[in-house]
């Protein structure tokens, strides 16, 4: 699968693995040098979009609320599923992954001063 062999060439240090048609990839990734190095879990299958969750560490709250662009299940938002800015022919190791560590730099910025600074539109939190 051109999947599997794009995230293996392109983040040598993870894992993929195949189970029943489900691609799932795990690896480290840290959005600056100065970061915390978070482990992320991807889950795939081309029927569905890829759903991405931060496994290690668990990702903190502020204030109570928990981070913005997020849906239920700890699962991350990185794009506008009804804006089509992801398709299936698109390499996760090039798309999904990438934008993981970018929400992850924005994450760490909320942290810090309470605004999200990646724009983009909230899933609903119904």
């Amino acid at each position: 699968m051109a999947q599997a062999a794009a995230l293996h060439r392109l983040f040598p240090g993870s894992t993929v693995a195949m189970r029943r048609g489900v691609l799932t990839w795990r690896g480290n990734l840290r959005p600056t040098e100065i970061s915390l190095e978070y482990r992320v879990e991807i889950k795939y299958s081309p029927q569905l979009a890829p759903k991405v969750r931060v496994t290690h560490p668990a990702l903190e709250r502020r204030e109570g609320k928990r981070p913005p662009h997020m849906y239920r299940g700890e699962l991350l938002c990185l794009y506008y599923p009804e804006g089509r800015e992801w398709a299936a022919s698109m390499l996760l190791a090039e798309s999904i992954v990438p934008w993981s560590a970018e929400w992850l730099f924005f994450y760490e910025s909320w942290l810090l001063t309470g605004e999200w600074d990646g724009g983009g539109i909230h899933p609903p939190t119904k």
